[in-house]
């Protein structure tokens, strides 16, 4: 009797061995896509800053008439820069609702049992899912 419940409880520990490790797998996913996420943002950031860079305040001062052409192509191309990093933003802000949902989702699995810190996973999850919801709210704002 006593062997059984040895056994029992050797089974049951390789379970949540098993369970953990797959919860770790899921985190590390999780992790590396952020990272990712990260680096894009680095270099558009970086792309940005060069094309500020580029652009030097004369570009909107008044011209003499000769240079009225270039001047509305310069601001003709910031229009466009404005407009793709608009797009990259949206982009970015969805990718970054879907990894806190991720997160969140990975959290309530986490919860799942009634362990003492299945409470702490379920308001991580929660706020995970706020700071979703709030990454989505902004960015419908500047739609």
């Amino acid at each position: 009797m006593v062997a059984g419940r040895r056994q029992r409880s050797y089974e049951a520990i390789g379970r949540a061995r098993a369970l953990l490790a797959a919860s770790q797998d899921r985190l590390n996913r999780t992790e590396e896509a952020l990272a990712r996420v990260k680096a894009r943002e680095v270099r558009e950031q970086h792309l940005v800053k060069q094309s500020i860079a580029a652009t030097s305040p004369q570009d909107f001062s008044d011209t003499p008439s000769g240079q009225v052409t270039a001047a509305l192509t310069r601001c003709e191309s910031l229009e466009v820069l404005v407009d793709r990093l608009h797009a990259r933003f949206l982009a970015a802000a969805a990718a970054l609702a879907d990894a806190h949902e991720l997160l969140a989702d990975h959290y309530e699995r986490l919860s799942s049992d009634e362990t003492p810190e299945a409470e702490d996973q379920r308001d991580l999850a929660a706020c995970a899912r706020r700071q979703a919801g709030r990454v989505r709210q902004v960015a419908n704002e500047l739609q």
